[in-house]
């Protein structure tokens, strides 16, 4: 009955019920599990789409009724359940181009491997996947006319020595200096392609770093816009990535030469740790409250700073928590770091005030600091300034270490943390940011 394959007409004399009252249960446990899935995968949801979640939620309580009376493990299949989605046969047979948009699809939420199978069972595609496979082979010419789609993209060019090269981005960069006298493209999750196909950009650097960008890499492969593709997933896939691009841009040597300079700043970070790491509670965003789980990149940027995330254990790259939760963990430091709120606007008074924080150690020893999240947040080669601007201690810039500022690109912004004035608004809801996806978002 619960499947969908069975009345309740038919069931009903077997479980020793009327047919009606079978029929109200159903009903009854249906719309408590597709309520829980909603309230327990917000973030799919708001980057599916309410009518596509609605539609995968109803499948997945075809395809698992629920075992047990506790609605947490009713719904505890559900990651593993879109992963396993199938394709009609008849679209699988004819769109050469479906493998590449489920491949997209997968990446962008951090997945590294593939089980495409049609709607008979019959498998279409199975193995690893990379973003490497998913733009074009090198250009042959060397490409004169760049366009990126990520933040974390153009800064990438930049330090290859070829942002001169760049004709226009997306909205949200704003690094490095000269970058706002670049063509904007509109938003990072949907930048005007046709726009971009108009500029005859040689080629396109594009990412699959957030959910949501799949369509941006799949819409430039419709237009046949030459791309490649970044989604680094942590430190040693963000220097593979600054060679990949550097043979793309023709210039390998330029490529090693970055190469060398992150190993080096990564090495000196590495030499400058303390013995006793600082227990950190990391702040994506604060109404709900989410943090970096074990799966993020940025527990190796506290790691290089000499800290550990206090909810580095658990699965996930980032985590819902509660103010219990948050109490229980008993951070030696809290940093918050808004997915998408300028660093002028980050308040760690809002941490400080915030309900049922009050007793909050760190809080009520004023160890809560602001760091600001384009660099924290961007998986590019500025990551390891993160690490230098981290919550290591409450050490100023005239404290880091002389090797670490040399070893830091020209204007390099080292120190950053702010102890002092409130910021003008309590939060980001109320100085009128939009909280719809934020908390998934870990910007690019």
């Amino acid at each position: 009955v619960f499947r969908g394959r069975g009345s309740a007409e038919a069931a009903a004399p077997r479980v020793g019920v009327r047919p009606d009252r079978l029929a109200i249960y159903q009903r009854f446990v249906k719309g408590h599990i597709l309520r829980t899935l909603a309230k327990d995968y917000p973030m799919t949801k708001a980057l599916m789409g309410e009518a596509l979640f609605e539609r995968l939620s109803e499948r997945y309580f075809e395809a698992h009724p629920p075992r047990s009376w506790e609605l947490n493990a009713a719904v505890e299949a559900f990651p593993e359940f879109l992963e396993r989605q199938r394709v009609d046969a008849a679209a699988g047979a004819r769109d050469p181009d479906l493998g590449h948009a489920v491949a997209c699809w997968l990446v962008a939420r951090g997945q590294r491997r593939m089980e495409l199978a049609d709607d008979t069972g019959r498998l279409l595609r199975a193995g690893p996947i990379s973003p490497a496979d998913l733009g074009d082979a090198s250009p042959a010419p060397v490409p004169l006319r760049l366009v990126t789609l990520a933040p974390s993209c153009v800064e990438v060019v930049h330090e290859l020595g070829a942002f001169d090269r760049v004709v226009a981005c997306e909205d949200s960069s704003d690094f490095p200096p000269g970058v706002e006298r670049l063509a904007r493209l509109g938003p990072d999750l949907g930048p005007d392609l046709d726009a971009v196909a108009r500029l005859a950009p040689d080629l396109v650097v594009s990412s699959l770093s957030v959910p949501g960008m799949e369509r941006v890499v799949t819409g430039l492969r419709a237009r046949g816009l030459p791309q490649v593709v970044l989604a680094p997933r942590g430190l040693d896939e963000i220097r593979d990535d600054l060679g990949r691009v550097a043979r793309h841009l023709h210039a390998e040597a330029t490529g090693a030469q970055a190469v060398s300079r992150f190993d080096a700043r990564r090495e000196a970070l590495l030499r400058a740790r303390p013995v006793r790491p600082t227990r950190v509670y990391l702040e994506w965003w604060p109404r709900p409250m989410f943090t970096p789980g074990r799966d993020c990149y940025s527990n190796e940027v506290l790691d290089l700073a000499g800290a550990v995330n206090v909810f580095g254990d658990r699965p996930g790259s980032s985590l819902e928590i509660s103010a219990d939760e948050l109490l229980a963990a008993d951070p030696d430091l809290c940093v918050v770091s808004w997915c998408g709120v300028r660093e002028d606007r980050l308040d760690p008074e809002h941490l400080r005030a915030r309900a049922g924080l009050g007793k909050l150690r760190a809080a009520c020893h004023g160890r809560v600091r602001a760091l600001d999240e384009a660099l924290l947040g961007r998986p590019g080669p500025r990551i390891l300034e993160a690490a230098c601007a981290s919550s290591r201690s409450d050490r100023s810039r005239s404290e880091i270490p002389a090797s670490q500022v040399a070893s830091m690109p020209t204007g390099a912004q080292v120190g950053v943390v702010r102890t002092g004035a409130r910021a003008s608004a309590v939060g980001p809801a109320a100085a009128g940011e939009d909280t719809s996806c934020s908390p998934a978002r870990i910007r690019s």
